[in-house]
């Protein structure tokens, strides 16, 4: 966890942890660096423009009430946001806070600092480069997580083009990778996974739903993940306690991945990941058979025997001198990464 030393209040001065919330209020934490659209918009206005519809009371939204969004924790990067959004969110009854957690920009400690002064008894983890659509989705994360199997929500992802980016997560010896229309292997079984809530290995932090006692049951992010995998390895967490994650298809937001970051994930931080969850290279066992098309399956099947003989051979025929000199070789020219 951050240490409280290196937080510094921006706006708010009131202490949001001493006042309790309704059990039906939901907390939004969002860490930002308040980096800028190319019009010169940061671009967690937009982010925070999209929760008004679910901060509003029953009679400015006209609908028949439900849970509501009743406390915002923006964690930026050592200036507050200032902008109309945040006087709308007010008067609707919402309370914002902002404070600065100092030093480099790491996402699991901004989340970790936001948990830790939120009211509300469930958290919505939020980016700032995500617009979360529709004022209901309160009632469907709180729906879902009112099982206590369940240890997390997250909604179903778009890209700002209305394509999929992700309906949950998978992992396999291929790596981490979202559940989503570009990969062939999920296509044949992706209409079915969207018309219902389903159960998923892994979710994405971009906008995850949690309830805060969860949350810190399971301790938190883990801050030596700064900006990738922290959410991964932290759904893994969960999973291991006995948690399920359910990815719901009712609840939709836009997010324009890596906006606000490289990509690339270092790999220092790849192979912490790695260490820490060798079952994340194992073929996800809660990804649907049908969204494997049989031939894909067949040649799965087929391949990696054959691939496991092929390198025991190497291993066995080619001295280890030489493979190495042949490694470093090729490396050196740019052939492999």
């Amino acid at each position: 966890m951050s240490d409280p030393s290196t937080r510094r209040e921006l706006v708010g001065a009131a202490d949001a942890s001493s006042s309790s919330q309704p059990p039906d209020t939901i907390a939004v934490i969002i860490p930002t660096a308040l980096q800028k659209r190319p019009d010169g918009r940061p671009l967690v206005a937009a982010c925070l423009e999209s929760l008004v519809p679910a901060a509003e009371s029953p009679e400015e939204r006209a609908s028949d009430g439900g849970p509501r969004v009743r406390e915002i924790v923006l964690v930026t990067q050592g200036r507050p946001f200032e902008g109309p959004v945040v006087a709308r969110l007010a008067s609707a009854g919402v309370y914002v806070r902002q404070f600065d957690v100092l030093g480099p920009f790491n996402f699991s400690t901004k989340i970790n600092a936001g948990v830790a002064v939120a009211s509300a008894d469930t958290i919505l983890l939020l980016n700032d480069d995500a617009v979360i659509l529709g004022a209901e989705w309160p009632s469907v994360f709180l729906g879902i997580l009112a099982d206590p199997t369940v240890g997390a929500v997250g909604p179903v992802i778009i890209n700002p083009d209305e394509s999929l980016n992700a309906a949950g997560d998978t992992h396999s010896a291929d790596g981490v990778r979202h559940v989503d229309g570009f990969d062939a292997r999920y296509r044949p079984g992706l209409a079915e996974i969207l018309a219902r809530d389903h159960d998923v290995s892994l979710l994405t932090g971009a906008a995850l739903v949690i309830s805060a006692s969860a949350f810190r049951s399971v301790g938190a992010f883990d801050e030596a993940y700064p900006s990738a995998l922290g959410d991964t390895d932290f759904c893994l967490r969960l999973r291991a306690a006995g948690r399920r994650l359910v990815c719901s298809p009712r609840a939709t937001v836009v997010h324009a991945e890596a906006s606000t970051r490289d990509p690339k994930i270092p790999a220092a931080t790849v192979r912490l990941f790695r260490r820490r969850h060798p079952e994340a290279s194992q073929e996800d066992p809660l990804l649907p058979p049908l969204v494997l098309p049989r031939r894909i399956r067949i040649a799965r099947a087929i391949v990696r025997p054959l691939r496991g003989a092929y390198r025991a051979t190497i291993k066995r025929l080619v001295p280890r001198s030489l493979h190495l000199r042949l490694w470093h070789g090729a490396v050196s020219r740019g052939w492999v990464r």
